[in-house]
């Protein structure tokens, strides 16, 4: 099977390297793939490091409907069974471009996203549960949607050498993994580590919140927050954490959580979206109903109290990372929807 991705933004997050990691997984399903992106961005320069078939085209943006003959050109040239679009810009103009071309279109919804630039694709991957109900609310047909979870390569969060960070070795440290917006709940962490006495907050990631968590650092959580920026060292970071916190208010599944979890991190979220979905209360993390701080701080206080609680849950979260959230799973459930859409 000959699968095109298109997915368009510059910067690079989890959808984007799902993207790329799914095409290196396919690729030992026999499935050839080449993927579609900007010019000059993160995800092209990564993909190349990478080793993929990728190219570049003006596809970004929902006011450029000259992208929707730029991907019909590109849909021309590489002669896919199936287009797989990324994201809603992608989406809008992929899947449109895939049904001028003939060419059956699925088309992956990784957040909370309208309805309105998906009408045009054949099907609808949903990665999460909570994001198939996001778009049933909206009237799109259960028989056009499907679930594939997420999943990710465990291996590089088993053995690796644990990254050094500037604090005190024997600081109880709890991580943070995600882009710096408000949705992913950076304010109400800033709450909860006030809360919580004796322990180092480190936030790996950019974006708008920066300079507010910059200012926060300097002041009353002085010593006890630090932001290390964007890394590319997330397994190695994972080892040195002692636990996960991924505060975000509207997570359509929480990629990061199953990193956490396969570094045997024990995590604490908030009740949101899909990540009910990945943690199991008091099994393999601890949550809390969004947004009451009091209990997120509760949480993480007592995971930082029981060196043996932290172990039992880090090594439950293993174990279900490894049996139900492998990108193997991902990678053979959405082979399973390609031959389904391909086949009508």
């Amino acid at each position: 099977m000959r699968v095109l991705h298109l997915i368009t933004p510059r910067h690079l997050g989890g959808a984007e390297l799902l993207v790329m990691r799914v095409m290196q997984e396919q690729a030992k399903m026999g499935v050839i793939s080449r993927l579609i992106t900007r010019q000059h961005s993160h995800v092209e320069k990564q993909a190349k490091q990478m080793g993929l078939d990728v190219v570049t085209a003006s596809i970004g943006g929902k006011l450029n409907p000259g992208a929707v003959r730029a991907a019909q050109q590109k849909i021309q040239d590489f002669q896919p069974d199936l287009v797989c679009t990324h994201l809603s810009s992608a989406t809008l103009w992929g899947s449109l471009a895939a049904r001028l071309s003939a060419v059956p279109c699925v088309a992956f919804v990784h957040g909370f996203n309208s309805a309105f630039s998906y009408r045009f694709a054949d099907m609808l991957i949903c990665v999460s549960e909570a994001v198939g109900k996001h778009m049933r609310d909206q009237r799109v047909p259960t028989s056009k949607l499907r679930v594939v979870h997420n999943g990710i390569d465990i291996e590089p969060f088993l053995n690796c050498e644990p990254a050094v960070l500037p604090i005190p070795g024997n600081a109880f440290v709890v991580g943070a993994v995600a882009h710096l917006s408000p949705k992913k709940g950076y304010g109400e962490l800033i709450h909860v580590a006030r809360r919580v006495k004796d322990a180092h907050f480190v936030i790996v990631g950019e974006g708008p919140m920066r300079a507010h968590l910059e200012q926060e650092a300097a002041g009353r959580l002085r010593g006890r927050l630090h932001l290390l920026g964007f890394r590319q060292d997330i397994p190695a970071l994972m080892r040195r954490f002692d636990m996960f916190c991924l505060p975000s208010w509207k997570e359509p599944f929480g990629l990061v959580l199953l990193e956490a979890m396969a570094a045997s991190k024990p995590v604490a979220a908030f009740r949101s979206g899909g990540v009910e979905e990945i943690v199991q209360h008091n099994q393999t993390g601890l949550l809390a109903p969004f947004p009451d701080i009091e209990s997120m701080a509760a949480n993480i206080s007592r995971l930082r109290d029981d060196p043996a609680l932290c172990q039992s849950i880090g090594a439950a979260g293993q174990e279900r990372v490894s049996s139900c959230f492998t990108l193997a799973h991902t990678c053979s459930g959405l082979l399973h929807v390609f031959n389904e859409v391909v086949s009508r």
